[in-house]
């Protein structure tokens, strides 16, 4: 039995913090339109602590579709318009649900593996 004790502290909130700003310094430079970015989040460690939770899954970051207007990899996972560049990752879900998704993408990498393997034989 694994168990394992998770207690993110200050070097994760600084992270985070960090990560937060250069994304949104990114978002003002590419000039990608509005958005509501809640400050009060980052202001301190303890409000930071207090919001946070394991279900904050990067679902949907690079989600798979048929069209590479509404997605970044195809059913294949791979990134439209570029040869040889797979994601194999949760990213790749439209959405998260409320359960672990890592079966599912156990089953997406093993899918995968079959196809580049039958690509490449």
């Amino acid at each position: 039995m694994l168990c394992i004790y998770w207690k993110p502290g200050t070097p994760e909130w600084q992270t985070t913090k960090t990560f937060i700003e250069k994304f949104k310094q990114e978002w003002q430079r590419f000039d990608l339109g509005s958005a509501i970015w809640n400050e009060r989040l980052y202001e301190s460690e303890q409000i930071w602590l207090s919001n946070i939770s394991d279900a904050f899954h990067q679902a949907g970051t690079t989600r798979m579709s048929d069209d590479s207007r509404q997605g970044v990899v195809n059913a294949n996972l791979q990134v439209h318009g570029v040869e040889n560049l797979y994601i194999a990752s949760c990213s790749v879900f439209p959405t998260s649900g409320t359960a672990n998704p890592t079966f599912t993408l156990m089953a997406l990498s093993l899918r995968l593996a079959d196809f580049l393997k039958a690509v490449n034989t």
